[in-house]
């Protein structure tokens, strides 16, 4: 059962050429796809609500990547602070030893 699954050997071996054009389609689907899953989520999830519910449903749903993208951009602020924070202590510590030397 397990050969089904891998591909020929020959498909390994081949020499294949990676441009600029082929990486950027590929974060580009992505994003493509990405965009469709939201309105697919949110009719999804309208469906199994109340009428009257169905508004509330569809901003909740669409609300979620954005609330995502601030978190992530707190985190990354978080993340270059520490670092920014914890390389000044060590060029000090650094400093001050090799002033003492």
């Amino acid at each position: 059962m397990l050969p089904l699954f891998l591909p020929p050997a020959g498909a390994l071996a081949e020499d294949v050429a990676i441009s600029g054009a082929t990486t950027a389609w590929i974060p580009t689907c992505s994003l493509l796809e990405f965009f469709m899953s939201l309105p697919g989520l949110a009719l999804f999830y309208g469906g199994l609500v109340r009428s009257k519910n169905v508004l509330a449903v569809l901003m909740q749903i669409e609300a979620r990547p954005v609330y995502g993208w601030r978190r992530t951009k707190r985190l990354r602020n978080w993340i270059s602070r520490s670092t920014r924070r914890e390389a000044r202590s060590v060029l000090t510590v650094s400093a001050s030893v090799s002033g003492s030397a």
